[in-house]
């Protein structure tokens, strides 16, 4: 059970890949994906919260493909560009955005992908960093967990956020 203010920290993207290089390695050591989509973004100006999907192919498992969602939180939009900043949402000429910041905006996110489900998402979900809900599995050996409690990320998420650098659309 999370006390009340492990349940107030949220992580941001540097937070997760540095959990990730203390529990097993550096994200750069993850291969880079040559073939990255991102599919949607979705703002919600209420909340101040942006969503970006997308996916990316497996190379190891014919016709597969991995999905990836971030959630980046306190969002500021406006309906003009303020700044150099700021992004206009695409298809929508009424909605601009501030990029988001790995280490300033704090994140919720998932992969499709066994690595996320196993070894990130559990830890995720504790230190509120997992976007949608944890799937149940029911353990089948005695071995304690691969990951006890480091909040991290898989090498889909790590290219998908190196795509939305790449493309312009967060900022490092």
């Amino acid at each position: 059970m999370l006390t009340y203010k492990q349940w107030l920290e949220e992580a941001t993207l540097k937070d997760l890949a540095t959990g990730t290089t203390n529990f097993r390695h550096s994200p750069s050591e993850y291969p880079q994906a040559k073939f990255v989509n991102i599919d949607k973004i979705t703002p919600y100006l209420g909340t101040k919260i942006i969503i970006f999907s997308g996916n990316i192919p497996s190379f190891t498992r014919r016709e597969a493909a991995y999905n990836q969602t971030i959630l980046f939180k306190n969002i500021k939009f406006a309906d003009t560009q303020i700044d150099k900043n700021y992004v206009q949402i695409p298809d929508n000429e009424k909605i601009w955005y501030e990029k988001p910041s790995l280490d300033k905006n704090d994140v919720n996110l998932r992969c499709g992908c066994a690595d996320f489900r196993f070894y990130w998402s559990g830890a995720d979900k504790r230190h509120g960093a997992l976007f949608g809900n944890l799937i149940s599995y029911t353990k089948k050996t005695d071995r304690p967990p691969l990951n006890p409690d480091t909040p991290g990320l898989c090498k889909h998420l790590k290219n998908f956020t190196l795509a939305l650098i790449k493309s312009g659309k967060i900022s490092e």
